[in-house]
């Protein structure tokens, strides 16, 4: 019995450090990419594992200092759960509401889209990397406190 249970456990073990092991890959190349040699010349977007948000992060923000500053601003505003929605908000416009990864405000929406649109389009982790893009390139890291 107690053979079986450290077999078991074993076997558990294994199994989790295989699961949270980061990928191995030639320098260079990006998740889901094939070797340079094997890849076609197209500007394709890499594929991302769609439960990876850090990998999405760094595919817009890089993999440097700034990438790795993007995946702590985004662990802080929602722990890297890209359904992460916060209704408390008040925004200057007078619109409720924070989404996705980066917890962007609805004061961001688009001009004519609505609240519920808008939350929809930021609880994809592309849009809302996207728009955190959008919106470090315009304001730095001011609309996440100024810091990493």
């Amino acid at each position: 019995m107690f053979s079986r249970a450290l077999g078991v456990a074993l076997v558990v073990a294994i199994a989790v450090a295989i699961f949270l092991a980061p990928a191995r890959r030639p320098a260079g190349v990006l998740l889901g990419q094939a070797p340079a040699a094997d890849r076609p010349a197209s500007r394709s977007r890499p594929v991302v594992h769609p439960l990876r948000p850090a990998a999405i992060i760094r595919a817009f923000f890089g993999t440097g200092w700034l990438g790795a500053c993007m995946v702590d601003i985004a662990w802080r505003e929602s722990r890297l759960r890209p359904h992460a929605t916060n209704w408390l908000d008040v925004h200057s416009d007078g619109s409720r509401g924070s989404f996705g990864l980066f917890q962007i405000g609805a004061v961001h929406r688009a001009a004519g889209e609505t609240v519920a649109a808008f939350r929809l389009r930021m609880l994809q982790p592309r849009a809302n990397a996207r728009m955190a893009r959008r919106l470090y390139l315009s304001a730095g890291l001011s609309p996440w406190g100024g810091r990493c």
